[in-house]
């Protein structure tokens, strides 16, 4: 009971399947009372790593998609990245990594490669640690290897320990964090999560948790959403979208095959020879 107390991140309240690069579904519903069997359990006595009740079959796009980076040096940290998309007070957490190597050509390479990966549009980088000398290596490396991508810095303040808990606990709580299974899997994400506190120098090593927590962070706005209205109105607007291209497709010729069908449409020149007043 006093470890329960004492680390407030439980892996139960996280939300766990396969998430899509690109789409998710409109409607996840959590549980926490079946353990999974396909996901190795590295954390505490009386938490658990559970799999949803159950997953609609209907998906959405994002609304954005970002990588976050929590840079080291040649040390024994790790380079922290992870890969995240939201979506109606969500967050689909699709990578939670760490890299050792500080600003070698490995490190960056690794990070090219998931920027291509997932087609990330935007990197943010913490520039705490060097002064945002990792930023100046990073984007010249990324011009010449992917091509155009948005880089920012962002900074960070107060206790390290503190400020993690306080951004993911209310989240998780909630159940807005959707882990894709692989990130559950590695045995030092659920070390992290699950064993973080308060004291200073809670944990050995932090830099996924704590790059986990700027991604969260980044997306508090959208927490306000209530995620089933979200869903309908974004629905909304894809109908609408489609609705529009298809009246925008069906004025754009006479005759446009449909389900083996074909629709017809007025034309003039066609009554200038003789049709009947639709121009059939």
């Amino acid at each position: 009971l006093n470890d329960l107390d004492k680390f407030p991140l439980k892996l139960k309240d996280l939300i766990i399947m396969d998430v899509d690069l690109q789409q998710a579904p409109d409607k996840i519903v959590w549980q926490s009372s079946v353990a999974s069997k396909d996901i190795p359990f590295f954390g505490l006595s009386g938490d658990l790593i559970s799999e949803p009740l159950h997953i609609s079959s209907s998906f959405v796009p994002y609304q954005h998609t970002h990588m976050c980076i929590d840079p080291s040096g040649r040390g024994t940290d790790e380079t922290g990245i992870c890969i995240a998309s939201t979506i109606s007070g969500m967050i689909y957490v699709h990578q939670l990594v760490g890299i050792t190597g500080g600003y070698s050509d490995a490190c960056l390479k690794q990070i090219a490669k998931l920027v291509i990966e997932y087609r990330i549009p935007l990197v943010r980088v913490e520039s705490n640690f060097g002064d945002g000398l990792f930023t100046k290596v990073l984007i010249p490396y990324l011009v010449n290897n992917v091509g155009r991508v948005g880089v920012e810095e962002f900074k960070v303040s107060g206790q390290k320990e503190t400020r993690i808990i306080d951004t993911l606990e209310p989240v998780m709580s909630l159940h807005r964090i959707v882990m894709d299974k692989k990130v559950l899997r590695d045995k030092e994400n659920q070390i992290q999560i699950s064993r973080i506190h308060r004291g200073r120098g809670a944990l050995a090593h932090d830099d996924r948790i704590d790059v986990l927590a700027s991604t969260v962070s980044f997306y508090k706005d959208h927490m306000a959403l209530s995620t089933d209205s979200s869903f309908e109105k974004i629905k909304k607007e894809i109908w609408e979208k489609t609705v529009k291209d298809w009246q925008h497709n069906f004025r754009a010729s006479d005759y446009v095959k449909c389900s083996g069908a074909t629709r017809v449409t007025f034309s003039n020149q066609n009554k200038a020879k003789g049709g009947n007043q639709w121009g059939w």
